[in-house]
């Protein structure tokens, strides 16, 4: 056997790619309003504020309650998730490298899509809870449930943008998981908190994202309450994804787009909840 065989020795590749762990993206989407199909740059959600009733004297004019209308306005954004794979190296793998960045760049726009969502919720929430003094317990989860009944906006529609950390404190609340307290198996599927529903609030659980996920500083984490309404989510151009050949790199092109932003439509509907985040 020669020594020197070892040198030309060929390099093989699994043909099943693996794609690092992260989050898929699209977490979001559904839990708060959306308008899709936008043609031009802003778009209006129209709010309607409360009346209240008043009384009239016999054979008086009625006086109207004279509502006022406030649309809140979100001006749109060009999100690009592009990558190209030369001509010469795919015939060094034996993968099919274009699907394979097609999957990578539809899911970096995904968690885009859910970032617009997470960044207006951190500037627009005006009601809060806690104070990064303990974790995610099943006091602050009241206190934000009785913050949106008393604004009025408990109802159906009802979802907890939460963090990993938060979903393990909260797995260990008597009142969610202890059968003196419910009278069903609550985490009944293999995916812990993530869409399970209590008290009629669905959870979403968001892994950490490089994006910037669920605000994080230090140890001070905000998660979110919310009623579906409360947040607005408007979209010129829905994930979209080419692949072109481009000659002057000899390459291909994978790229994917989205034309869409969201807004804080009614603060009265979203609380921000004050975590301490643990390992």
């Amino acid at each position: 056997m020669s020594a020197n065989l070892p040198d030309v020795a060929i390099t093989d590749f699994i043909n099943d790619l693996h794609h690092q762990f992260r989050s898929q993206g699209n977490i979001l989407k559904g839990s708060v309003r959306e308008k899709t199909s936008v043609v031009g740059r802003t778009v209006q959600f129209p709010v309607q504020n409360q009346g209240i009733a008043n009384q009239k004297a016999l054979s008086d004019d009625v006086v109207p309650m004279n509502i006022d209308y406030d649309p809140i306005t979100l001006t749109l954004q060009d999100w690009n998730a592009p990558e190209y794979t030369d001509i010469f190296s795919l015939n060094d793998v034996n993968w099919d490298d274009k699907m394979e960045l097609v999957i990578a760049c539809s899911e970096a726009i995904a968690r885009r899509s859910d970032q617009l969502v997470i960044d207006v919720m951190e500037s627009g929430a005006t009601n809060t809870v806690g104070d990064y003094s303990t974790g995610y317990t099943w006091a602050l989860f009241t206190a934000a449930f009785k913050t949106l009944r008393g604004n009025g906006a408990v109802g159906s529609d009802m979802f907890c943008a939460i963090s990993a950390s938060a979903e393990a404190q909260l797995l260990n609340v008597d009142q969610i998981t202890n059968s003196d307290y419910v009278n069903r198996n609550v985490i009944s599927g293999l995916n812990g908190l993530s869409g399970e529903s209590i008290m009629g609030v669905t959870f979403n659980v968001l892994p950490d994202m490089t994006e910037g996920g669920l605000p994080l500083t230090g140890t001070q984490r905000d998660c979110y309450m919310y009623n579906r309404r409360a947040v607005g989510y408007a979209s010129g151009k829905d994930l979209t994804v080419d692949v072109n050949y481009v000659p002057v790199k000899t390459s291909w092109l994978v790229n994917a787009m989205l034309k869409a932003n969201a807004a804080v439509v009614d603060p009265r509907g979203l609380v921000e909840i004050r975590t301490l985040e643990t390992a």
